[in-house]
């Protein structure tokens, strides 16, 4: 029984599609241990960051490089070794991989996040043994469409995203 208000529990395994293997299929059909998250449900259980995504993702923890915004994933306890080895998990943005560790991905207007445990090919373009972290931006539609929203909060804090989907 689906719990009311509960994105996650609301959708059934048979309807997750997922774009692991660089074409949409259902997720029951992915041969590799993949978890996906919709943006819904990243919402509902407080996911704002690349450090909360591990609250929605088993096996998925995070790193913290040199500042408060370079960041690494871990799965499965892999994570970056010493000197310049290449890091064992990649991360994806619309399919292109993020190299640089002091990017940030944004976590609004997001169609999903996938997270790809065990060794991963040259499928997107690099290898690693980790894993790979796909983060999908929401495709452009036909319609108009968009969403906005504000929060405030103490000592002048504001903050504010938006997204607007005009066809052409």
């Amino acid at each position: 029984m689906a719990q009311r208000g509960n994105p996650v529990a609301e959708v059934s395994r048979e309807d997750i599609v997922v774009t692991a293997r660089r074409r949409e299929e259902h997720i029951l059909e992915v041969p590799i241990a993949v978890t996906a998250v919709s943006q819904a449900a990243l919402e509902a259980q407080g996911v704002n960051n690349g450090y909360d995504l591990e609250k929605a993702v088993p096996a998925l923890s995070t790193v913290a490089l040199n500042t408060r915004t370079s960041m690494a994933y871990a799965i499965r306890g892999q994570s970056a070794g010493f000197g310049s080895s290449a890091a064992p998990v990649i991360i994806y943005f619309a399919e292109v991989p993020v190299t640089n560790d002091t990017a940030t991905v944004p976590f609004f207007d997001l169609q999903n996040v996938q997270v790809l445990a065990g060794p991963q090919g040259t499928l997107f373009g690099r290898s690693s043994t980790g894993g790979a972290v796909l983060f999908e931006p929401r495709r452009p539609g036909r319609d108009l469409s968009g969403y906005g929203s504000a929060s405030s909060g103490n000592l002048g804090y504001v903050d504010a995203e938006a997204a607007l989907n005009v066809r052409s």
